[in-house]
């Protein structure tokens, strides 16, 4: 059952630990101000989220940002990741590029490996962007 005062205190004492390392976390990430909000209700500006392992995390768009064409450039870098991806893995199924050696087959496998963790990142953007 839902306990508003436990929830209250829950809360004053994350915001107690928070104000201890916001200035350092502010200063870490080069930023203008940071904060803690509980309501999840739309707010007055235009903002970019992503989740995170405990939460979310979202910044204010700056002035003049064009979302479309932030969209548009991440779209295209992610068909060019999937071209580079594609070729990596014909690379790596070829019969012919088995017989390169343990190391050129380890290597391509790192940059294949690479070149989809770029390609989530990218994703996960354009979504933060949607």
């Amino acid at each position: 059952m839902y306990n508003r005062e436990k929830f209250d205190e829950a809360n004053r004492q994350f915001l107690m630990g928070f104000n201890q390392w916001k200035h350092y976390a502010i200063a870490m990430a080069k930023l203008n101000d940071i904060a803690v909000v509980f309501d999840s209700g739309k707010p007055d500006f235009k903002i970019i989220s992503a989740p995170i392992s405990w939460g979310e995390a979202s910044i204010e768009e700056p002035e003049r940002f064009e979302r479309e064409k932030v969209k548009l450039n991440l779209e295209k870098k992610i068909s060019e990741l999937n071209n580079h991806l594609q070729r990596f893995q014909n690379r790596l199924a070829d019969p012919g590029f088995i017989k390169a050696g343990f190391e050129k087959k380890a290597e391509m496998e790192d940059r294949l490996i690479e070149v989809e963790i770029q390609l989530m990142a990218l994703e996960n953007q354009v979504k933060a962007l949607s």
